[in-house]
């Protein structure tokens, strides 16, 4: 309990520091450096990368709106219906004395929804090929929606209590999630000659998470709350980092990153 607490600390304090490094960084950036003017006829649309390789599609278009100002709309989708399983959930004493394992396993379906908008200002050309930095402002709002039930194969002829467990009881509860942030951005953007673009960026953010979480069953009985149940998907199944999030997330400051791709709508040449 010691070390699970102490590791927990160190990565809130590593959080913290880089988001407040972030922070100070853009704030310095956006003060000094100079404004790219942006292309009047610039728009384009944008997918990332980054959230498709966990099964989300989020979808942006940009558009030129004053000088070196743009704005961004996105959207996003994941839904996602999992099932987890392990051989090997628990260990007990069967009749004849001889260790045997417990299997389980797990219904997850996973919806998550959002949407953001960011105005963002374009500071610093990185060549004579329009390629830039940019700063910028956005608020962003998520739902998600998690429904789960799981099944242990509970043996007849165990004896014994069962070894690798605290609760024998499965899991079945259903989850829903609001989740608003406003941040500031800052990203480079690469603008290539056949039409594509790629960009790069952090985000740090403060986050108002606002969860309600219903157990079912006998895990009513189990005092089972959004973390514990994290804990128990991670140590079972190795749940994957958008589930897991889903539960661990909380109020406070946040850090995004991420990796785009995208296609200019129209650009005068």
């Amino acid at each position: 309990m010691i070390k699970s607490f102490n590791l927990f600390s160190v990565t809130t304090r590593l959080s913290l520091r880089t988001f407040f490094g972030i922070a100070s960084l853009l704030v310095v950036f956006s003060m000094t450096a100079q404004e790219v003017p942006r292309d009047t006829s610039f728009s384009a649309w944008k997918i990332n990368l980054v959230d498709m390789i966990s099964g989300e599609w989020n979808v942006a278009r940009e558009n030129a709106w004053k000088e070196n100002l743009t704005v961004q709309w996105l959207g996003g989708l994941l839904l996602k219906d999992d099932r987890m399983a392990t051989e090997e959930l628990a260990f007990y004493f069967n009749e004849w004395g001889d260790w045997s394992a417990i299997s389980a396993e797990c219904d997850v379906r996973h919806l998550a929804a959002n949407w953001s908008v960011s105005i963002r200002d374009y500071k610093k050309s990185l060549s004579n090929t329009g390629n830039a930095i940019y700063t910028a402002a956005k608020l962003g709002h998520r739902f998600i929606r998690v429904d789960l039930e799981e099944s242990i194969a509970s043996p007849a002829d165990a004896f014994s209590a069962w070894y690798g467990v605290l609760s024998t009881d499965p899991m079945i509860h259903s989850m829903r999630m609001h989740e608003i942030s406003l941040g500031l951005e800052l990203g480079t953007q690469w603008r290539m000659r056949n039409g594509w673009l790629l960009e790069a960026f952090a985000n740090p953010s403060v986050r108002v998470v606002v969860r309600n979480f219903v157990p079912s069953g006998s895990e009513q009985f189990d005092a089972l709350t959004a973390r514990s149940a994290q804990q128990k998907l991670q140590q079972r199944y190795s749940a994957g980092r958008k589930l897991s999030n889903s539960y661990s997330a909380k109020t406070g400051p946040w850090v995004q990153f991420g990796l785009i791709l995208g296609v200019f709508a129209n650009e005068k040449q």
